[in-house]
């Protein structure tokens, strides 16, 4: 059962600030009002990867994926998805915990942040993400009981007051000097137990000594990894052996394996599930009783975690399809899949946007050596509230024995004209997409074979339509890297100069291709067919590279190229941007790189922008401004990029990360959207292209404003820098300024930053040569 809910909730989740206690740094601490983007953002992120679920009734399911959360209420089929979007705090979660003395949820971080929800609301605990506290801070397991939230981790078991939103205590356990890892804890009645490397340990919660470890009694000196319990009985593993805890604290070895254990869960019915992982790495599940009896199992099954209700139904957490649960009326059946609708997987390499559809090519590839990730997920669709994905296995018309080759798509573009979608895949050639979603392969006899290592690899690193719907394509370890297939499927390719690789690719004004050339860094290769393509003896190369003379580039390492709407190609290099204005003078003379400075908004770029900074992905949008992605966050520029319209990051606004991998923003809505390493976001931008003439009426969005709303009201229909006028209905001037494309964007707040009174506004808008002329109305409640 897939649940299709595409749309998160813009819903603004406070996020409170926990008091302090000896992990807390208080500058570090953050508020609701730093992070003033909000509304404005949305993330398109996989649910279905589950890492972990718990549930505080058998009816109400919390569950985390490497990327997102999500709730499902069971009897009521109801699905709700969390992001940085709506209240997160973070990404990348570890571990989930239900409390049932505070009835809060505790998401933990691999990065020791903490969020806790409740009633659809977040509160943050950083204290541990921010603690100095030395040590390896990696985290293990984590375990709630009565207000209280226990997490196993390097520096010992850490005891989490969910209350007060402290860390409340630090337990380091030692041995020689040297201290243990805290690999997981439980409790059972007024016990708890931590399972560390150098043994089992044991003591009664109220122990008013328990930070001192030895105060604590060691049951035994064993590695152990995994604990669980349930009314009946504690379950303690080390890697191939599980053990009952008696009440006097004896071992009973209930189950041996040569198979390493991964998992111990507890059920309702005195038994315990153990997960293993056999040696095709598909893990194995057995429900074995308190005296070894192995009652159930479960072979060949991706799980992480499994709950029983108590009468025969069981819920597990599938790392590929979600929630699942199987009946005990009809235990051979499939079982169901639960989550929310989204891409199969996290990571994009490239965008593709337009009018609301969204194509992700998926895969990865090492920077250094341009071997592929071997990422499976290959590339998703998002189209009319819906999403498809296409997985590796999906793509069968590749021999069986080509696999490893139906991997890592970091190229997609679409063709308007024809419907057609093509996939670029760093091992596996091109694959062609069309309307009704067959797919066609173009490998031999179309493309450049592998002539380093493997020639069943045909690597395609970049594709982009020109003006008449020839694609072109890069590819990489091959004599002839650049390739055309026409608009009516005639293919012909280049030798440009002997490059064996080349990457980026951004097509100018006059056609010639600019492309990033070299492995690890050897500039820029432009060429120019003459447009005839079909002719190579007129053809023309320049090369760009560092020096004065022979391009100007402040690195040659080359990662993103761009034209802006005035003919200019932006260019993100490893050490910043470079901007170039030859065009036709290309073949003349020298073509320098403009090295423009940058200083503005406490940002000190004297010799040029993003100086000693990866600049991966460059876009423009409908008002020609610069969105760049960086090592460092988003930064929005001003059409001549003299000025920083916007910087976001992960500290001050919803954005996933700070390592920025693409952006695409779609031309229709101006939504920006923002590849990061750890998932795709979006920010409902303020441009897009811009119309031949003004629509009469204007659109006004939202109309009416409702009470409360902090973001932007967008005017569209109009010219490019057209003259914007917002008057009350007195026609006095509240606001004025000029489109970014077809759109002018306004935060309801006037020329002194002061919100604007409830009531009726108008619109009036004049063409910049003044010859077109609208106007429009709006109402703002208070």
């Amino acid at each position: 059962m897939n649940k299709n809910i595409p749309v998160l909730k813009q819903s603004a989740c406070a996020i409170l600030l926990s008091a302090f206690s000896l992990f807390t740094t208080p500058a570090l601490l953050r508020a609701q009002a730093e992070r003033p983007y909000v509304s404005g953002w949305n993330t398109y992120l996989p649910y279905a990867d589950v890492v972990d679920f718990v549930s505080d009734d058998n009816d109400m399911f919390y569950c985390i994926s490497k990327a997102s959360f999500f709730t499902y209420k069971h009897s009521e089929d109801i699905l709700e998805r969390y992001s940085k979007a709506n209240g997160m705090s973070d990404v990348e979660m570890a571990f989930v915990a239900a409390d049932d003395y505070t009835g809060k949820v505790a998401l933990i971080y691999r990065n020791g942040n903490i969020d806790l929800f409740k009633d659809g609301k977040f509160e943050n605990i950083p204290d541990l993400k921010v603690s100095t506290v030395p040590g390896d801070k990696t985290l293990y397991a984590a375990h709630s009981r009565n207000g209280k939230l226990y997490i196993s981790s390097g520096i010992g078991l850490i005891i989490v007051d969910l209350d007060k939103k402290v860390v409340a205590q630090q337990v380091p356990f030692y041995s020689n000097n040297t201290q243990a890892l805290v690999k997981s804890v439980t409790t059972k009645d007024n016990n708890i137990y931590v399972a560390t490397d150098i043994g089992l340990f044991t003591t009664t919660l109220n122990n008013p000594q328990l930070f001192n470890y030895s105060t604590w009694f060691q049951v035994s000196p064993l590695n152990f990894s995994f604990l669980s319990s349930n009314d009946q009985h504690v379950f303690a593993a080390t890697e191939n052996q599980v053990f009952q805890v008696a009440a006097n604290n004896d071992l009973l070895s209930i189950n041996n394996t040569t198979n390493p254990i991964q998992r111990l869960d507890g059920s309702s019915d005195g038994n315990v599930w153990i997960l293993t992982k056999e040696e095709s790495l598909a893990p194995y599940a057995v429900k074995v009783s308190s005296n070894g009896t192995v009652v159930d199992s479960l072979p060949s099954f991706f799980a992480v975690r499994f709950m029983d209700e108590g009468d025969g139904n069981y819920w597990s957490a599938d790392v590929y399809s979600g929630l699942r649960r199987r009946s005990s009326a009809n235990p051979n059946a499939t079982w169901g899949n639960i989550a929310p609708a989204g891409p199969s997987s996290a990571g994009a390499h490239k965008v593709w946007a337009k009018n609301g559809e969204i194509w992700l090519a998926h895969g990865s590839k090492d920077y250094t050596s341009w071997l592929p990730g071997l990422n499976r997920e290959v590339f998703s669709r998002y189209k009319n509230t819906s999403w498809r994905n296409w997985k590796w296995d999906v793509l069968a018309q590749l021999p069986a024995d080509q696999q490893y080759y139906r991997t890592d798509a970091i190229a997609i573009q679409k063709d308007e004209a024809s419907g057609n979608v093509y996939a670029g895949l760093l091992n596996g050639g091109l694959i062609k997409i069309d309307a009704n979603d067959q797919l066609t392969f173009y490998r031999n006899n179309y493309l450049g074979q592998n002539i380093q290592n493997d020639t069943n690899s045909y690597r395609v690193t970049d594709l982009k339509l020109d003006n008449e719907n020839n694609l072109w394509i890069t590819q990489s370890a091959v004599q002839n890297a650049l390739r055309v297939k026409t608009y009516d499927d005639k293919w012909y390719n280049f030798n440009i100069n002997g490059i064996k690789h080349l990457a980026a690719i951004a097509i100018d004004d006059l056609g010639q291709k600019w492309m990033a050339a070299g492995e690890n860094g050897d500039g820029i290769a432009v060429f120019n067919d003459n447009n005839t393509i079909d002719n190579p003896n007129d053809d023309y190369v320049r090369k760009l590279s560092a020096g004065e003379t022979s391009g100007n580039l402040p690195n040659v390492k080359v990662h993103t190229i761009a034209k802006d709407k005035n003919g200019e190609m932006w260019v993100g290099t490893e050490s910043g941007i470079a901007i170039f204005s030859c065009g036709a003078d290309i073949r003349q003379g020298i073509c320098n790189a403009i090295l423009r400075p940058l200083v503005t908004k406490g940002f000190n770029f004297a010799n040029h922008m993003f100086e000693g900074i990866p600049v991966k992905s460059i876009a423009v949008d409908g008002g020609n401004r610069k969105w760049v992605g960086t090592s460092v966050g988003v930064f929005l520029l001003s059409e001549d990029g003299e000025e920083i319209v916007e910087q976001f990051t992960e500290e001050n606004s919803p954005l996933l990360s700070n390592t920025i991998i693409n952006i695409d923003i779609d031309p229709v809505t101006g939504v920006v959207y923002i590849s990061t390493a750890k998932g795709l976001c979006s920010f409902g931008g303020t441009a897009i292209e811009a119309d031949a003439t003004i629509s009469k009426p204007l659109f006004v969005f939202p109309n009416p404003v409702p009470s409360g709303y902090n973001g932007q009201i967008s005017i569209k229909g109009m010219t490019e820098v057209s003259n914007v006028k917002i008057t009350d209905i007195n026609g006095q001037l509240v606001f004025q300024g000029t489109s970014n494309g077809a759109m002018f964007a306004w935060d309801g707040r006037d020329y002194n930053g002061r919100k604007v009174q409830s009531g009726v506004y108008l619109v009036f808008v004049v063409s910049k040569d003044g010859t077109q002329k609208a106007n429009g109305k709006f109402i703002i409640h208070e």
